[in-house]
């Protein structure tokens, strides 16, 4: 049902952005909430902007959408009429975003949901597998995913190289783990892994190294770079070193849980070979089964904050997002993957950056050459977050932030299209903006 005044807010809206100006739109689509059986309003649903792979798990525009029909009528669209059934309207939209509309979001909730999302439909998916098919992402298995979403799976080629470097200081019991949990997921994949030792001590560690040398069948090698800690560095130099057509740049500090989904390396190989990809990055979560990572916005918080960190891992905040496939402005470098031939493009990471923001640089400098990044949902690691190298107090992170700031004055100030206007940019938990600052739970 649509808020009381929602037409009227529409009307003022479109006045302020009239069709033939540059910040006319033929298809608004607005925020959501639900109304519980008391009549009380909850699960709000702030919306991004317009994200395809966001789009395209969670789909925004069952409940309300608004299509000009100056538009439509040029694309010889004809609107459904009232009461069409909601797959044939699923239909039709799919249709008509293939047409290239000029998408803009409305950050106000103009509509109320009665009852809870309905699952979406073997039929549904079927419908959107055809769509990603016309839009040149070929062969794309899609699945219904609880709360009315879909799973969207990419097929990696058998035959395909993985590079992983790892960094690593000691802490022989972290690269341990790292080491023997990735490698049981690697399925089919030809993975060869790159371990820098900065500067290790212990006899554990040269143990260690041994043991994975000494594997049957192993692809391992050690490269000794005993010198200042300089993650960009140390990742570049270790990566001229591989062969492989993916790189993975993987933390010491994260692994795979047990159970993992198996797939899941292979998801994100799936994912970094689409053309339209620059970064993939993983879900990670902290040991406590809270959520570190999900997606990073350079302008949140202090600076290049992680939206939803400390959430649940299954939580429902704007209809679970951090559970689907979604796009971000970047991704963490604690687990990144990227085609070999796109790092070598914009030069690697930046030495000048040397423990924060090199993973944020990267990754906007795909962005400007138009490549959109990704979190995959099936990578849901565990990441123990600093265990081998603290970040409290560190040196580094202002003048990070600084230099991030002059060199990238528009990612560094407007979170559009990654992140729901009408959500706060100063917490992780997707609160509206009105509740923004501090004092509020």
């Amino acid at each position: 049902m649509l808020r009381p005044g929602a037409q009227e807010w529409l009307a003022a809206w479109l006045a302020d952005h009239p069709a033939d100006g540059d910040q006319g739109a033929d298809l608004l689509y607005p925020d959501e909430d639900r109304l519980g059986p008391d009549g009380q309003r909850r699960d709000p649903w702030f919306k991004p902007g317009w994200v395809p792979e966001s789009f395209w798990s969670t789909p925004w525009l069952e409940s309300c959408a608004f299509w000009r029909r100056d538009w439509l009528r040029q694309q010889g669209l004809t609107p459904l009429p009232p009461g069409a059934d909601p797959l044939e309207r699923w239909r039709w939209q799919l249709a008509a975003l293939e047409r290239g509309p000029r998408i803009a979001p409305l950050d106000a909730v103009l509509v109320h949901r009665r009852f809870t999302t309905p699952p979406a439909s073997p039929a549904a998916a079927a419908l959107l597998a055809d769509h990603l098919r016309r839009l040149g992402e070929g062969a794309v298995a899609v699945e219904p995913q609880p709360p009315g979403g879909f799973r969207l799976s990419w097929a990696a080629p058998r035959s395909c190289r993985l590079s992983v470097v790892v960094l690593t200081r000691d802490r022989p019991d972290l690269l341990e783990r790292c080491l023997a949990t990735v490698e049981a997921c690697k399925g089919d994949l030809e993975l060869e892994w790159q371990v820098v030792d900065n500067g290790s001590r212990l006899e554990t560690t040269a143990a260690l190294f041994a043991h994975w040398r000494q594997r049957p069948g192993s692809r391992f090698r050690v490269l000794l770079l005993d010198q200042p800690f300089n993650w960009s560095l140390l990742n570049n130099r270790a990566a001229q070193q591989t062969r492989g057509e993916l790189l993975l740049f993987l933390n010491n500090d994260v692994e795979a849980p047990v159970p993992a989904d198996p797939g899941w390396l292979r998801a994100m190989a799936a994912q970094a070979l689409r053309p339209a990809i620059g970064c993939v990055g993983a879900r990670l979560v902290y040991p406590k089964g809270t959520i570190q990572h999900a997606g990073l916005l350079p302008p949140m918080g202090r600076g290049c904050e992680h939206p939803y960190r400390g959430l649940p891992a299954d939580t429902t905040v704007h209809r679970g997002r951090a559970g689907f496939l979604s796009g971000w402005s970047a991704v963490t470098g604690a687990c990144l993957m990227v085609r070999r031939p796109l790092w070598q493009e914009v030069g690697g990471f930046d030495p000048v950056l040397p423990v924060e923001g090199n993973d944020v640089d990267f990754c906007l400098r795909l962005g400007r050459a138009g490549y959109r990044h990704v979190v995959c949902p099936e990578a849901t690691l565990l990441h123990h977050e600093a265990a081998s190298r603290p970040t409290s107090a560190s040196a580094t992170w202002g003048p990070a932030q600084s230099l991030l700031m002059r060199r990238w004055p528009g990612a560094m100030a407007s979170a559009s299209p990654w992140w729901p206007a009408a959500a706060a940019l100063d917490s992780t938990d997707g609160r509206p903006r009105e509740l923004g600052g501090r004092g509020w739970t």
